[in-house]
């Protein structure tokens, strides 16, 4: 959908294994698929730390090169300033951004929502537990406003919630 609309996916998710996991899935989602010719920004300096060290933390070979071919797919780019996250959403451009925290309370997350919200083309998808009243717990029940950092945003963008990653719910409330 983002391809086709020229709009931005965002993927607002934390930093220790929920990213990695994230990307591990569209590689295996879309390395194959020809048609599939869109950045994958990962923004986060942390995040970005984490990913150098991943591969030491997984125990077997098998998955240690599954993990060099995620971090090294031509897709991925990571960023771990702000002055180039600022610089990506200061031109058009569409693609796919991951970025923490998870639940947009700190991190560039914050920065890249106030972009993302007001553009109805745009989706965010969650990926994750969001505490009630958080910013994300606000965007994904539909609030027209987002109050970020004083700012009120109107919230147009689509907003899509993958509760099967969320590792905070208990087994049953997962399936229902």
């Amino acid at each position: 959908t983002c391809i086709e609309n020229k709009s931005i996916l965002f993927i607002p998710a934390f930093s220790l294994m929920r990213t990695q996991v994230m990307l591990t899935v569209l590689h295996d989602l879309l390395k194959e698929d020809n048609n599939f010719d869109c950045p994958i920004y990962v923004c986060s300096l942390l995040t970005k730390k984490i990913s150098d060290l991943w591969e030491s933390a997984l125990l077997d070979e098998e998955q240690k090169e599954k993990w060099r071919q995620v971090k090294n797919w031509d897709k991925v780019k990571f960023i771990d300033n702000f002055e180039k996250v600022e610089e990506l959403f200061s031109k058009d451009f569409s693609g796919v951004v991951i970025a923490s925290s998870g639940m947009i309370s700190a991190g560039y997350s914050v920065f890249i929502s106030q972009k993302v919200l007001p553009k109805s083309k745009n989706i965010i998808l969650f990926c994750g537990y969001s505490v009630e009243g958080s910013i994300a717990d606000k965007i994904k029940k539909g609030q027209k406003y987002i109050t970020i950092e004083g700012k009120n945003i109107p919230n147009r963008a689509r907003a899509v919630n993958l509760s099967s990653f969320s590792s905070h719910m208990p087994y049953d409330q997962l399936l229902q």
